[in-house]
């Protein structure tokens, strides 16, 4: 969604465990950036406690400049979270 950037979007993906399913670590940050080479942010967050803060399964957040959650789902759904991102945006595709 790089294409919302100059209205005002800034993506993150928070990295909860590395792909052997422990804590991820910076390195692992790195390497999974490198190989993805995503257009977001990414951090990781090494306190796995923690990990019900983001629901149970791959949780995608809308929130608006106010820090207000505006959207929120679990799972992969791209086509619903740009749809959120623009009503949110109140732009056009």
């Amino acid at each position: 969604m790089k294409q919302y950037e100059d209205q005002g979007y800034k993506g993150y993906l928070i990295i909860l465990q590395d792909t052997f399913g422990n804590i991820p670590t910076s390195f692992a940050c790195k390497d999974w950036k490198k190989k993805n080479n995503p257009h977001m942010t990414v951090l990781y967050d090494g306190f796995p406690s923690q990990a019900t803060l983001y629901g149970p399964k791959e949780t995608s957040m809308i929130i608006n400049e106010a820090g207000v959650i505006v959207y929120k789902t679990h799972g992969d759904t791209p086509d619903e979270i740009e749809q959120a991102l623009v009503d949110e945006l109140a732009i056009t595709p």
